[in-house]
């Protein structure tokens, strides 16, 4: 994906004190939080749905052992850019409003979660 602009500092603001004012707080991410860790986003052009690549649904992995051995063997090929992955900023950021927020989740649909 291409960068993103920086944001206006009049944004960076309410944000700041948005998040002052909350409660609790529940963060929503995306496969796009880690593309700069170098782990490949699923629906991108480039990324394994565009090669025709489907999502395994849990009731087809229940009951198929080949579907299970596929799964696992794609798996597999996915593990090392896992493993060489590293927090990008946008991890370090969720992290440390996590760590601070007293009342904060975050959710993921990220592989790397």
């Amino acid at each position: 994906a291409p960068p993103l602009p920086h944001p206006h500092p009049e944004h960076l603001r309410a944000l700041k004190e948005f998040i002052a004012a909350s409660s609790s707080l529940c963060i929503l991410t995306g496969a796009g939080l880690s593309t700069d860790s170098g782990i490949p986003d699923y629906r991108s052009p480039n990324g394994s749905y565009s090669r025709g690549h489907r999502p395994t649904s849990l009731a087809e992995f229940a009951r198929s052992h080949s579907t299970r051995q596929r799964f696992w063997a794609r798996a597999l090929l996915g593990y090392p850019p896992l493993m060489r992955a590293l927090p990008n900023p946008a991890h370090r950021a969720l992290a440390l409003l996590a760590t601070s927020h007293p009342r904060s989740a975050v959710v993921t649909q990220n592989v790397d979660g």
